[in-house]
C-alpha cells in the first residue's frame, strides 16, 4: 500500500488500518463470520471541524484533521468497527492509538457512516469514516475518494455483475433536490469475470456535503429492446418473485471542502520533441537538436509525479494534455508528450485542442493534472488563463511546456495573463549581446534548428532530474531569456552555453529554462 504522512502533528502515521468484525447485536459477541479487512493512506487534503454533516460528533469549528476512509460492501447488522493508525511499513503506529466503536449497527437500505477518532501524543488527531452499503443481486460495490475541493470533481466507478450473466445497466441521480447530470466517461466490461465498471464524474459547485445514489438493474430482451427484467416480471405469470430483487443501489455521500492546497506546479521552457514528424505512422524526433526520447520520458514523468496531488495514493492519475490552438509551430508536440507519458506507464491520459472560448472549468473535473502544451506563443486566452489558475487552486496539478510560454508580450491587460503565476520567472526584455526571445545568441541564429544549438543542463537535485542518467542535451529552438524569481521555486535546468567553439563564454550568465514550484507555493499579492 502506498502511503501519506502526517504532516500537521509530526507523527508516525501514514495511514489507518480498518476492520469490521461481525458480531451479534444482542450479546456483542463475534458471530464467527470473517471480519474484512483494509488499508488506507492518509487523504492529501483535511477534514475541517465545522462540517457537521456527516460527523456524528464534529470537531471544533477552527479544527482541521488528518484522516483516512473507506468504503466496505456489507450485509445489515451488527460490527465492531476498528481504525488502526499504521506506519509506512504497514506496522502499528506507535504515536497514536487505535480507536473502536462496538457493537455498530448498519441498517439495511440507507447510508451508514462512522467517525472515529485516535487520540495521539501532542497534538496529532486523525479521523476516518467507515461506510458500510448493501449489496443485492445483481451485485454491485463502488469505488471513489468522495472528498473533494469545493468547484472541483471526483470520479465514481460501480462495478457489478450478474449471477445469471444478464447485461446490466446502471442509473445515477442526485438525492436530496440536487440536480445532477452525470457524465458517463467509460463502461467497461472484464471479459473474465463478466463484471461490468461504469464511471461517472461527480462536480461540486460550493462547500458542501451531497448525497447520491447507483443503481444496477439486469436486463432481459422484451419487444426487440433490452429492458429492466423487474420492468417484465410483473407481466408475467407463474413466477414467485419480487420484481425488486432485480436490482442493487448504493447510497453515498460526497463532501466537497472549502480549504484546499494548491498543487504543485511544473514549467518546462523548451518543448520535449525536435523537429518532429511522422514516419511509418510513428512520431520521430531529431536528438541532435534536442533531448533524447528517453530524457523527453523521463522528463515527463517527473513532471508528472512532482505536480500529481496525490501520488501515493494515486500514482497514476487523470492527465488533460492540452494543446494551444494559436500557433503551429510544433505542429506534433502535444501528441508526442501524450506518447512520453503513456511510454512513462500512465494509462489515463486524455488530447484536446483548446476550445476556441477558452478551456473551461467544467472541461478540467476529474483530472489530477493538466498540462498545456504552448509551442508558440503565451497564453493568450484569459478563460483559460483563469481555469488553469483555478485548477491549481483547487488542489490541482499544472504544467506548462514551451520555449515561448513564458512570455506577457501584447496581451493585454498584462495582470490577466501574467505567466509568472505559473513560472514563477521572470521574462528579461532588457537582454543583451542577443534578442530576449532567444532566436539569435551572440550574433548567432539560435531558432528553428537552422542555427546554432544551445547546451541545456539539469539540475541534479531537481526533481525534473530523477533518475536521469544524461543531464544535458542540445537545443536548436529560442530560448526565451528567463530569470528564477526566487520566491520558493526550484530551478530544474539552465543553458550552460553554445555548441559553438570559443562562443560558450556568450551565455555567461544561465538562462533558467525550467523550474518547478512546491504545493502551497503561490505568489505574493502585488
Amino acid at each position: 500500500m502506498a502511503l501519506n504522512i502526517d504532516l500537521i502533528g509530526g507523527s508516525d502515521v501514514a495511514g489507518f488500518r480498518f476492520t469490521a468484525t461481525p458480531v451479534d447485536c444482542d450479546t456483542g459477541l463475534p458471530t464467527g463470520d470473517p471480519a474484512m479487512s483494509a488499508e488506507e493512506s492518509l487523504e492529501q487534503v483535511n477534514l475541517p471541524g465545522d462540517n457537521s454533516t456527516f460527523e456524528k460528533k464534529p470537531y471544533d469549528p477552527d479544527s482541521s484533521h488528518h484522516f483516512s476512509d473507506h468504503f466496505f460492501t456489507v450485509a445489515p447488522g451488527c460490527y465492531d468497527i476498528e481504525a488502526t493508525p499504521i506506519t509506512g511499513d504497514g506496522d502499528d503506529s506507535l504515536d497514536c492509538a487505535t480507536a473502536t466503536l462496538y457493537n455498530e449497527t448498519v441498517y439495511d437500505d440507507t447510508f451508514n457512516e462512522f467517525l472515529l477518532i485516535s487520540q495521539c501524543r501532542g497534538v496529532a488527531r486523525t479521523a476516518l469514516d467507515v461506510i458500510g452499503t448493501l449489496n443485492h443481486p445483481p451485485e454491485i460495490s463502488l469505488e471513489i475518494d468522495k472528498f473533494m475541493c469545493a468547484g472541483a470533481g471526483v470520479v465514481a466507478c460501480a462495478t457489478a455483475s450478474d449471477p445469471d450473466g444478464d447485461p446490466l445497466e446502471f442509473t445515477w441521480e442526485g438525492r436530496e433536490g440536487e440536480c445532477f447530470e452525470p457524465e458517463v466517461i467509460s463502461n467497461t466490461t472484464d471479459p473474465e469475470t463478466g463484471e461490468v465498471t461504469e464511471c461517472v464524474v461527480i462536480p461540486s459547485r460550493r462547500a458542501k456535503s451531497l448525497g447520491y445514489k447507483v443503481t444496477v438493474r439486469d436486463l432481459a430482451w422484451e419487444n426487440w429492446c433490452l429492458t429492466p427484467i423487474e420492468d417484465i416480471l410483473p407481466e408475467q405469470t407463474g413466477v414467485d418473485f419480487d420484481a425488486s430483487e432485480s436490482q442493487a443501489s448504493i447510497k453515498f455521500k460526497t463532501h466537497a471542502l472549502a480549504d484546499c492546497t494548491p498543487a504543485g506546479m511544473a514549467f518546462i521552457g523548451v518543448t520535449l520533441g525536435a523537429d518532429l514528424c511522422v514516419v511509418d505512422g510513428k512520431l520521430k524526433t531529431d536528438d541532435s537538436m534536442g533531448m533524447k526520447k528517453s530524457q523527453a520520458t523521463k522528463l515527463a514523468k517527473n513532471a508528472v509525479d512532482y505536480v500529481n496531488p496525490n501520488l501515493l495514493g494515486d500514482p497514476d492519475p487523470r492527465i488533460l494534455v492540452v494543446r494551444d490552438t494559436v500557433n503551429n509551430e510544433d505542429p506534433y508536440e502535444d501528441e508526442y508528450i501524450k506518447a512520453r507519458l503513456e511510454a512513462a506507464g500512465f494509462t489515463q491520459v486524455d488530447l484536446i485542442d483548446e476550445p476556441v472560448g477558452g478551456l473551461k472549468r467544467y472541461q478540467t473535473i476529474s483530472y489530477s493534472v493538466i498540462w498545456f502544451v504552448n509551442p508558440g506563443y503565451p497564453i493568450n486566452n484569459k478563460k483559460t488563463y483563469r481555469t488553469l489558475t483555478k485548477f491549481r487552486e483547487l488542489g490541482g496539478g499544472v504544467i506548462i511546456s514551451g520555449d515561448d510560454a513564458n512570455q506577457n508580450q501584447d496581451l493585454q491587460p498584462p495582470n490577466w495573463y501574467n505567466m509568472e503565476t505559473f513560472s514563477f520567472m521572470g521574462f528579461d526584455d532588457t537582454a543583451t549581446n542577443d534578442n530576449p526571445n532567444g532566436t539569435y545568441t551572440c550574433g548567432y541564429l539560435t531558432d528553428q534548428n537552422q542555427g546554432k544549438r544551445y547546451i541545456v543542463k539539469f539540475d541534479a537535485a531537481s526533481p525534473l532530474a530523477s533518475g536521469m542518467g544524461d543531464l544535458t542535451f542540445p537545443y536548436g529552438n529560442d530560448i526565451d531569456r528567463n530569470y528564477a524569481l526566487g520566491l520558493g521555486e526550484t530551478v530544474g535546468a539552465t543553458t550552460v552555453g553554445l555548441y559553438y567553439p570559443g562562443k560558450k563564454e556568450c551565455l555567461v550568465d544561465p538562462v533558467t529554462v525550467m523550474t518547478t514550484v512546491p504545493a502551497g507555493t503561490v505568489l505574493p499579492s502585488p
